[in-house]
């Protein structure tokens, strides 16, 4: 069995018994199918420039072409995204990393449609399964607003780099979309692991969204 008929065999289960009644509006995260991402890369030694941005917690991106289930977008601002997702990988040389892809970096107005403008492709760190997020999703969207998300098979140019789950990112449109205004308050779990630790805060588990006092402070290095 090649490489990706291993990877695509673990949604048997989950395209059985979740599948109906989960399906997202849009084409683009129909979880009844696996789709196809290809990254057209016209930059020499893109992935050493996304890995220096990447340690020097650079904000920049690269640009390059988004081929979704063969529709194609102009240029999209491209980065790597996680810590663990992402170091782990990197120090073990493995070509699967997460990616941030900005709709918008480079054309004002691009979109995938209902104002989704960020685009985040899971690399399944430690999920075998590779169905932990749709699951969870499945779950949570029963009682709360949740990102869209589906399974894609990446590519970047002409090399194959494997089963992702692309998500929508968390910004002003989905606030926007689910709730009609994009003023309320969005609260991101996202820890700046090398920031100083605050005198007097409670020791936490990293974002794990529990109560850390009234010092707003002891928040700030886990959460946007």
């Amino acid at each position: 069995m090649n490489k990706i008929g291993q990877e695509t065999r673990y949604l048997f289960f989950y395209f059985i018994f979740f599948s109906p009644g989960f399906l997202p509006a849009q084409s683009f995260f129909d979880t009844s199918k696996v789709h196809r991402i290809v990254l057209e890369i016209d930059l020499t030694g893109w992935a050493d420039t996304l890995m220096m941005y990447k340690k020097t917690h650079s904000k920049r991106r690269i640009g390059g072409n988004l081929i979704l289930d063969d529709v194609v977008f102009d240029p999209v601002g491209i980065r790597y995204k996680g810590h663990s997702s992402f170091f782990n990988f990197a120090r073990e040389e493995k070509c699967k990393l997460p990616f941030n892809l900005n709709m918008k970096y480079f054309v004002k107005d691009q979109s995938l449609g209902s104002g989704i403008t960020k685009l985040k492709l899971s690399n399944n760190y430690r999920d075998l399964s590779y169905i932990r997020e749709m699951l969870a999703r499945a779950i949570v969207d029963r009682y709360v607003h949740i990102p869209e998300m589906a399974f894609a098979e990446v590519h970047a140019n002409d090399a194959y780099l494997g089963l992702y789950t692309m998500v929508e990112g968390l910004e002003d449109e989905f606030l926007k979309r689910q709730f009609g205004t994009s003023k309320g308050t969005l609260v991101k779990c996202d820890p700046v692991w090398r920031s100083p630790k605050v005198k007097g805060c409670k020791l936490s588990d990293n974002a794990s969204l529990e109560y850390l006092g009234e010092n707003i402070a002891c928040y700030k290095k886990w959460y946007e």
